[in-house]
């Protein structure tokens, strides 16, 4: 990163994995310093409200007399997400158990937990969005071009933020 007043010709020449282990290095310091009990409540409530919204869906499609092609996706993804869902709470309720001594472990695994949270994640998205189109296609391409909207926006904010933090360093 340069610092004010610097262009990139006056940048000191860093070869690109010294540079990933610094921010990688950095991230989880600033990780490592923010685990709370609380916060790990919370990755475990949304983890166990996410897997009870799959379920509910479960039994809800389940009543429908015939399912189109579109509700049997979304069957699929949400008995794909559930148990993950379930899986992952029960992961954040063993750093609750085992207390702050465990905080370090959960940050040396993160990076590895998270990767996996994004295949229930996705699938929840996914039933979530065939459900909508069996409803309307319209309503669900507005879905996607909204949450692709949120999404980028919501990374801009965390480079922003990510910024400002190592420029007060």
């Amino acid at each position: 990163m340069c610092k004010p007043g610097m262009d990139n010709k006056d940048k000191p020449e860093q070869s690109a994995s010294k540079m990933t282990g610094e921010v990688v290095g950095w991230f989880s310091e600033q990780a490592y310093s923010q685990i709370t009990q609380e916060k790990i409540s919370m990755a475990r409530n949304m983890s166990l409200g996410s897997a009870g919204l799959s379920v509910l869906a479960i039994f809800r499609l389940s009543l429908a007399p015939e399912l189109s092609i579109s509700l049997n996706i979304a069957l699929f993804a949400f008995c794909l997400a559930a148990p993950m869902f379930v899986a992952i709470a029960f992961w954040y309720e063993m750093f609750i158990w085992l207390g702050e001594e465990s905080y370090e472990y959960l940050n040396f695994k993160r990076g590895k937990t998270d990767r996996w949270a994004l295949i229930p994640m996705s699938a929840l998205f996914i039933g979530v969005l065939a459900i909508i189109w069996h409803l309307s296609a319209l309503a669900a391409l507005i879905f996607i071009f909204t949450s692709i909207a949120a999404l980028y926006v919501l990374e801009q904010n965390v480079a922003g933020i990510r910024s400002s933090i190592s420029d007060k360093e």
